[in-house]
């Protein structure tokens, strides 16, 4: 059976996006990082102790209950769904769809939260091996699921985990859990998923 993904996040990051744990959630994370802005993953039920400048949603419907959650509060709703259609704007939620998602994103986040810190210049270098061994544990597979894939010894499937762990530390990019090591990962372009985009994202008309 696969570990539950710990999520832990630092406080007070202008930009919010709702969880429920899924690998979307990291990767709508790590396109806001790749834009030069932090966000931080907080339950739907936490959203409103969090004072946020901009919230970051997978539907519609959770847009919605987030909104009623902020009432008198002017803060943008954005939804990031990945397919081919156009990008819209219903009233203070910006619903972002296809290849101009990432772009609408970053100008909605300047608009909010003002300019970007910057993109990531402390990529983190990992080997193939630590890139695949430690990619199929993050994405859910258990110590020992990940040591039957590979032909490996739990206790190197544990030294790969430990290793790339450390690299993060090393670089001020703390990654102390299954959730973190993932989040870091796609940022730096090693896991793609569903709604990241690798490769740095200039807010259009920044």
């Amino acid at each position: 059976m696969s570990e539950a993904l710990d999520w832990t996040a630092t406080p007070a990051a202008p930009v919010v996006v709702v969880t429920d744990g899924s690998a979307f959630d990291c990767a709508a994370a790590a396109l806001v990082e790749k834009c030069g802005y932090r966000a931080d993953l907080v339950p739907l039920n936490g959203v409103a102790d969090q004072r946020p400048r901009v919230v970051i949603v997978r539907d519609e419907l959770m847009a919605a209950r987030v909104a009623r959650d902020l009432p008198g509060r002017p803060v943008p709703l954005v939804v990031l769904i990945p397919s081919g259609q156009s990008s819209r704007r219903v009233g203070r939620t910006h619903l972002l769809r296809g290849s101009s998602a990432a772009s609408e994103l970053g100008r909605i986040l300047h608009n909010a939260v003002g300019p970007a810190a910057g993109t990531r210049r402390d990529l983190v270098h990992l080997s193939h091996r630590e890139r695949e061994v430690v990619t199929e544990y993050v994405l859910g597979a258990t110590i020992a699921e990940t040591a039957q894939r590979f032909t490996l010894a739990e206790a190197t499937v544990k030294s790969h985990k430990r290793r790339v762990a450390a690299k993060y530390e090393a670089a001020g990019r703390p990654a102390q859990n299954k959730a973190q090591l993932l989040l870091q990962m796609v940022a730096d372009g090693w896991i793609t998923l569903p709604g990241a985009q690798t490769g740095p994202v200039r807010p259009s008309g920044a």
